[in-house]
């Protein structure tokens, strides 16, 4: 009887522990403050764009299509995720820095099939190197 008492209370532990680090894991994709969260994900030809919020304004990241298997945790709508954004040369500025005059210019292509134009609400749009396609890899 004494053992089996002694059984009961291991595995109670060790169930218990094993629930804290779940818990401990899903912190890390919670809010903090330089944090942005997914909130839609759509893809065109060979890239994925990433709409995401921070601040109440929404951000537009591309992301080339990666097809090799990554140990990194693929992103998920609802998410927040750590991003180090790289503004997408002349796409979020509207206007010009030497003129003064208010760019003509509102699409871009990002290959040879893909172009991509202003959206009115988005603040611009962005590469990063926390993403390999779909998949998060976290700041260094």
């Amino acid at each position: 009887m004494r053992n089996l008492m002694l059984l009961f209370f291991v595995i109670t532990f060790s169930c218990g522990s094993k629930m804290k680090t779940t818990t401990t894991i899903d912190i890390i994709n919670t809010r903090v403050n330089n944090s942005y969260q997914i909130s839609k994900i759509d893809s065109v030809n060979s890239f994925y764009f990433v709409y995401c919020t921070k601040d109440e304004k929404t951000y537009k990241i591309f992301s080339k299509k990666y097809n090799s298997k990554c140990n990194l945790g693929k992103i998920k709508e609802g998410e927040y995720y750590n991003f180090e954004l790289i503004n997408f040369p002349d796409y979020s500025k509207n206007d010009n820095a030497i003129t003064g005059l208010v760019s003509l210019v509102t699409c871009f292509m990002l290959d040879k099939d893909t172009q991509i134009c202003k959206e009115k609400g988005i603040n611009g749009l962005y590469t990063t190197e926390n993403l390999i396609g779909l998949y998060y890899q976290p700041n260094e």
